[in-house]
């Protein structure tokens, strides 16, 4: 038996759209599985972490769950709130905070945490899965691809990036810096949400030690950089660039650096040398078991119940699914007619 729980506090100044929307997706892309069932009333739930932070007497905002994020067990309150959907032995999240994580744990219950692996420039995007349990944990490293598939479609993009990348940027000891979402729990630390200027000021620190000769900067694809930020990085000697990310981290010897963006997880295969100021959560390199706790790529038939069989009791001998590019030469030329 299996329950599936979320991160109830996540909230931004009253709003739980992004919660909402991830959750109503996940039921959705899990139900083929089985291993999901029911319905969750998204309104009373909402409506009850609201009462909850005011029994705390918390703000309804993105600092309140910036400290909750790292602090629950202070607040029993918050425990009895979210343990209310962990009645099984083993419970299912998604992206469950570091201080439920650790109360899970503590209370004896097997937890599997999903979240969305950071690589992105591979045909498909992947969930990821951690968890506090041995068996499960080798379970789910054994699902992961090998590294020659991550690899392979790396250099699908670096030899597009070498017909299509026109307009060089100076990679002579150059550096580019990736912004992030304003709130996001990778900016999370010690409760509280890393701001711009801790931002700035790591890296005034980091261009200070390395002194490249170049320096860009590039916004994230959901969320314009902030003015002011933009601002503090033109001081800095930045200049915005529009090229696309997987061009930028093919362009040889252009280092990057970000707060902790996916970006510089993803920059190592392709030859980079990244610099992340504040790590995320622990995602090793495809290939590496980075042990237990870390986060393993999950097939792209993550959806079948075979799958899940697999993971939750060891039955089976599943096969995982991870597609490669259908016309590699296509995507790989970046070549198009007519």
């Amino acid at each position: 038996m299996v329950s599936l729980n979320f991160d109830w506090f996540r909230n931004i100044d009253g709003d739980n759209g992004i919660l909402g929307r991830n959750i109503s997706w996940l039921y959705n892309y899990l139900s083929p599985s089985g291993v999901v069932s029911g319905e969750i009333d998204l309104l009373d739930k909402f409506r009850r972490s609201k009462s909850t932070f005011s029994v705390m007497n918390m703000a309804v905002n993105q600092f309140s769950w910036a400290y909750l994020y790292d602090r629950i067990e202070s607040f029993p309150a918050a425990i009895d709130f979210f343990m209310e959907n962990c009645s099984s032995d083993v419970v299912i999240g998604y992206e469950l905070s570091r201080a439920q994580r650790r109360l899970l744990t503590d209370l004896g219950k097997t937890y599997i945490d999903l979240r969305t692996h950071p690589i992105r420039f591979l045909p498909d995007y992947h969930l990821s899965a951690g968890t506090n349990n041995a068996e499960i944990h080798n379970r789910l490293v054994s699902l992961a691809p090998p590294k020659k598939y991550v690899d392979t479609s790396a250099f699908m993009h670096k030899a597009r990036a070498a017909r299509r990348y026109q307009k060089r940027l100076d990679p002579d000891f150059g550096v580019v810096f990736f912004a992030q979402t304003a709130f996001d729990s990778s900016r999370i630390r010690n409760g509280e949400m890393l701001d711009d200027s801790y931002i700035v000021d790591a890296l005034e620190s980091y261009l200070e030690k390395e002194k490249p000769k170049n320096i860009y900067f590039k916004s994230h694809p959901h969320e314009p950089i902030r003015k002011e930020l933009a601002s503090s990085l033109s001081k800095l000697g930045a200049k915005e660039t529009k090229t696309a990310s997987y061009d930028l981290l093919s362009v040889e010897g252009l280092r990057v650096c970000a707060l902790s963006s996916s970006v510089c997880h993803e920059a190592t295969y392709f030859g980079g040398r990244p610099t992340v100021f504040h790590p995320p959560e622990d995602f090793p390199q495809i290939g590496t078991d980075g042990g237990l706790g870390s986060y393993s790529m999950m097939p792209a038939n993550l959806y079948e119940a075979e799958i899940w069989n697999f993971i939750l009791n060891g039955d089976g001998v599943p096969e995982p699914y991870y597609p490669l590019s259908p016309a590699p030469f296509r995507m790989a030329s970046g070549l198009s007619w007519g």
